[in-house]
């Protein structure tokens, strides 16, 4: 990032970025933007309790969650609301539509899911970290793609 590239970009850049590289499958890249052990409550999405977890047990997670059931995913934050607490401390949150592609006995689904993350960051070293992420669920729905 440059010099000119405001705290609120550099957040958004962040989230953006954990999105981007989870749905390209580029797992090593995810580890430069959280803290080591950051609390993660993905409970309504994975199942998983909620808790602080090595960075390397998250990316193991998703890498099996997502690769596992699905052949593609794709995350769009709808928007980004970023509100700093003081120059090292800041939350954002976004609805996000994710959606998940799978296939089953020859056919092709869709899982859509609309939800919010929340986000709290941290800056170290001049970068924006995720400290804490929360997801919450607001709807889902399952559809086959037409082939």
């Amino acid at each position: 990032m440059n010099d000119t590239t405001t705290d609120t970009e550099q957040i958004i850049d962040t989230v953006e970025s954990v999105h981007r590289y989870r749905d390209h499958a580029m797992w090593d890249k995810l580890t430069d933007y959280f803290v080591d052990k950051p609390f993660i409550d993905d409970l309504e999405l994975t199942k998983e309790q909620p808790g602080i977890r090595s960075i390397k047990e998250l990316v193991s997670s998703w890498r099996h969650e997502l690769r596992s059931y699905f052949y593609a995913t794709r995350h769009r934050v709808k928007s980004m609301t970023v509100q700093l607490s003081n120059s090292k401390e800041a939350s954002a949150t976004g609805p996000v539509m994710g959606q998940y592609f799978l296939s089953d006995k020859g056919q092709r689904y869709v899982l859509t899911v609309d939800g919010t993350y929340h986000y709290q960051l941290v800056k170290k070293s001049g970068k924006w970290k995720i400290g804490q992420l929360t997801f919450k669920l607001k709807s889902q729905s399952l559809k086959l793609i037409g082939l």
